[in-house]
């Protein structure tokens, strides 16, 4: 075989880096307007500075009791992060 396996694909394993990774799949991240919207995309693990005093609200309509029906599938970001090798799943959810 005339493969490398370090030179495989790279599997992100933080939620940042996969919530980025899908959404690039979902835009024509090959153009420049592509090329544009995901420079303007930014995702973090964490509540950043400016927002962690703001009080949060609770939109009802996304609410995931309401919104998923019973029965179906869902999983968390952070719990599959957790699970493909994120090791820093605990020190987040304090």
């Amino acid at each position: 075989m005339n493969t490398k396996p370090s030179h495989g694909p790279i599997h992100f394993r933080s939620p940042a880096k996969i919530l980025w990774r899908t959404v690039r799949g979902m835009i024509p991240h090959k153009t420049k307007r592509g090329e544009a919207a995901l420079a303007r995309l930014k995702a973090y693990e964490v509540v950043t500075p400016p927002y962690d005093r703001t009080k949060r609200m609770v939109i009802p309509d996304a609410l995931k009791v309401l919104r998923l029906q019973p029965g179906h599938k869902y999983c968390l970001l952070g719990q599959l992060s957790k699970e493909v090798g994120w090791n820093y799943y605990d020190t987040i959810r304090r």
